[in-house]
């Protein structure tokens, strides 16, 4: 990897850090409990852990863009992204013990060259379109 090659990596990585921060600052305000950041399982790593009021587990994907040339980030979520996110829940479950009904969010986050955001929260949606 060339000198190029990690500052775009690093760009990329503070874009990624900087959505889920704003995701998890949404979820406190709307009254989630947040459990985990970058949880990681074997080759899975769930962005976002949380619990809702009512004690629904909530494992978040969020994908932050720049550009919407190419579309929501949701759409970038392959089966086998899903699949690890899956299994990694079923991990976490179990390790903590939670019986309780799970949930799949998705969060995408849109950064415009002016700074403004846009964030699209879908609960429940993470095997379903976005």
């Amino acid at each position: 990897m060339n000198h190029q090659d990690n500052e775009l990596r690093a760009t990329h990585l503070k874009l990624g850090e900087l959505g889920e921060e704003l995701v998890v600052e949404f979820l406190e305000i709307t009254q989630h409990e947040i459990l985990e950041r970058n949880w990681r399982s074997g080759k899975a790593e769930v962005d976002i852990i949380a619990k809702t009021t009512d004690g629904i587990m909530l494992f978040i994907e969020v994908k932050t863009r720049t550009c919407l040339d190419f579309g929501p980030g949701s759409q970038s979520i392959g089966e086998r992204k899903k699949q690890l996110i899956l299994d990694a829940a079923v991990i976490y479950c179990n390790l903590k013990k939670h019986e309780a009904d799970l949930r799949f969010d998705i969060a995408n986050v849109f950064i415009n060259e002016k700074d403004e955001v846009i964030l699209e929260y879908a609960p429940d949606a993470f095997f379903d379109e976005f």
